[in-house]
């Protein structure tokens, strides 16, 4: 019996690839540092995304995207009994073949992503991540 090991891989809290779920996401990356994202809280921004997708076991397709952040609403969140209060903050993206939303919920002084669901591909879907540790 052998068992596989399934990764997620992540900078500044952002997928850039996952290992061991199918048809995984072999590389993603964004046109601005990840670590930039946040850091401005003026929005929109508008940059792009390209990601290297395993579309069947042996074939892999390179995607690009045109994506727009945008910054909304201050809410609350409980993670295991704790509560932040953060700013939700919607990215887009879309190509001509292909639209998706990823979300990400940021505290504004420190810039750490406490919770987001983000796609990892039309057929593998989205993850959605908790921070329990800073």
């Amino acid at each position: 019996r052998s068992s596989a090991a399934s990764d997620v891989y992540k900078r500044q809290g952002i997928i850039t690839a996952t290992r061991g779920f199918g048809l995984d996401l072999l590389s993603q990356g964004i046109s601005i540092k990840p670590e930039e994202i946040f850091a401005d809280p003026d929005t929109p921004k508008f940059y792009t995304r390209t990601q290297q997708q395993l579309v069947n076991i042996k074939t892999k397709a390179e995607l690009n995207y045109n994506c727009i952040l945008e910054k909304g609403d201050v809410e609350d969140i409980t993670i295991v009994e704790i509560t932040y209060n953060v700013s939700k903050f919607t990215e887009i993206c879309r190509n001509e073949e292909r639209a998706f939303s990823n979300f990400y919920w940021v505290d504004e002084d420190t810039k750490q992503i406490w919770k987001s669901a983000q796609s990892i591909g039309e057929q593998a879907g989205f993850f959605i991540t908790e921070v329990l540790v800073p």
